[in-house]
């Protein structure tokens, strides 16, 4: 999510900030805002928070992604498949992602939870309009 600065630039903000919470407790289990990462998934999401420049490539991605979807669950798919991508070039040069992808034997990891992550942080929903009560 952006929000603007006094002269009006435009800056990320972080997951806390928009209400969103990776870290895990028992109670934060029924928190509409809760979400669980596995391990390749949180370093995809570090890696990507750390790195400028990766920030703004995935968060217009994940932007086209919901805007050419015809619903949220084809684009949290086709985005899942395209971090598994990512997450395999970015193993045969950044060191982490290196020793994470040889631990996994090839095994392809699900990146479906951060692509919902991303798709609920960075392409929000529009609010549902309010309907018109019955005439009583």
């Amino acid at each position: 999510m952006l929000r603007s600065l006094t002269d009006g630039g435009p800056i990320a903000i972080t997951p806390a900030e928009a209400g969103l919470r990776l870290n895990w407790s028992v109670r934060d289990a029924h928190d509409p805002f809760y979400m669980s990462l596995n391990r390749s998934e949180q370093m995809m999401g570090d890696y990507v928070d750390e790195n400028p420049e990766e920030l703004r490539f995935w968060q217009d991605k994940v932007k086209r992604f919901a805007k050419e979807s015809r619903d949220r669950h084809t684009a949290a798919t086709g985005l899942a498949e395209e971090l598994w991508a990512y997450f395999k070039e970015r193993s045969e040069v950044v060191p982490s992602f290196r020793e994470m992808a040889a631990s996994d034997n090839d095994r392809p990891t699900s990146m479906r939870n951060l692509a919902d992550y991303w798709l609920r942080l960075w392409a929000p929903l529009p609010p549902k309009k309010k309907k018109k009560p019955w005439p009583g």
